[in-house]
């Protein structure tokens, strides 16, 4: 069930980033027009400059060893360390692969933990102290 979900999991990573982009490219246009470097009537040139030195940053931002050249490491590098973390711990038997009841047992350990960070914070709320 894992295995199925990995596949899944990296096409929606890349969507939720993409779509991020996209919308804060869109608010940021907005707020620009609103007070931005901009000037009315708007050249393309202008426009497509800002955008161009935008992704630029944005590119830099996810380059980390500063090459030139985003690696599948640099764009996936957590998520994966994520997904290795979920099945290690999911299969508890160690042996590299993760039956049904493995991925039934993990799903709740899973549940069971935001259950009793939910308690903590709830308790933690009550024990601080009233302006």
């Amino acid at each position: 069930m894992i295995y199925s979900n990995v596949r899944g999991a990296y096409t929606s990573f890349v969507k939720k980033i993409l779509s991020a982009i996209i919308i804060a490219s869109l608010f940021s246009v907005s707020a620009m027009a609103q007070k931005g470097p901009f000037t009315f009537p708007l050249k393309k040139a202008d426009f497509l400059d800002f955008h161009k030195k935008r992704t630029k940053a944005q590119f830099d931002a996810l380059d980390k060893n500063k090459d030139g050249v985003l690696s599948y490491d640099e764009v996936f590098g957590e998520e994966i360390k994520y997904w290795e973390q979920t099945f290690d711990n999911t299969d508890a038997n160690k042996d590299g692969v993760v039956t049904q009841e493995e991925e039934n047992t993990g799903i709740a350990k899973a549940k069971k933990a935001q259950e009793d960070a939910k308690k903590k914070q709830t308790e933690q709320k009550k024990d601080a102290p009233k302006k």
